[in-house]
Formats: C-alpha cells, sequence, structure tokens
C-alpha cells in the first residue's frame, strides 16, 4: 500500500506541468519535471520527515551523479547512482541553513536541476 502510494505521489510530481511542493520547511519546484530527451526521468518532492525524496528511473547502469548545491554551487551533498531501473532515495535536509539550493542530477552531457528552498 505504502509503495503504490509513493508511486502516485511520484506520477502526481513527474506528470504535473507547474508544482511546488512544500512539506515542513522545504519547498521543492517541480515545474516541467520530466525531460525527454534524457535517459533518465525523475521526480522528486519534501517528506514530512524533513527530508528531499528523489525517484528516478535509468534504462542502464550509467552512474547518475545526484548534487545539492549552495547559492555558491559548492556541493552540500553528492552521490553517484549507478542502480539500474527505478531507484528511490531520501536525502535529510535538517543540516542545510535556511536558503535556495540547487538539486542536479546530471550523466555525460545530460543535466536535470531544480530549485529547493529550506524555509
Amino acid at each position: 500500500m505504502k509503495f503504490s502510494a509513493l508511486i502516485f505521489a511520484a506520477s502526481l510530481v513527474i506528470a504535473s506541468p507547474a508544482i511546488v511542493k512544500a512539506e515542513g520547511n522545504a519547498v521543492v519546484r517541480t515545474e516541467n519535471a520530466v525531460n525527454n530527451n534524457t535517459s533518465f526521468t525523475v521526480g522528486m518532492y519534501p517528506s514530512v520527515k524533513n527530508e528531499l525524496v528523489v525517484m528516478m528511473k535509468k534504462a542502464d547502469n550509467n552512474a547518475v551523479k545526484f548534487r545539492i548545491e549552495d547559492g555558491n554551487g559548492n556541493a552540500v551533498v553528492s552521490e553517484n547512482i549507478s542502480n539500474l531501473g527505478s531507484v528511490i532515495k531520501h536525502y535529510p535536509l535538517e543540516k542545510l541553513e535556511k536558503g535556495t539550493y540547487k538539486v542536479v542530477l546530471s550523466r555525460r552531457d545530460e543535466v536535470f536541476s531544480r530549485e529547493l528552498v529550506i524555509q
């Protein structure tokens, strides 16, 4: 049941043309969340546990680099994700100061980025 609710939430985030999701002290702007020109699909939303939930689907094992960058472009969170298929990751946000961050997922010449605001 939890998994189907999560898939439904992911579908809403990915399919909606312009959504701002807010939960706790985090806001994620997800407008144009689907980029059909990349080899991976991404959805993300803040959770009630003060985490950023990132869902990604990719067709191969090539690594995708995940980063949360501060206003100066410095990585405050960084991880290489190499799992095949669908991946759900939870990134704690409680240690981030209030402010605007950029969430960036990239591989080769493909880049997906969204704004993350900690209030």
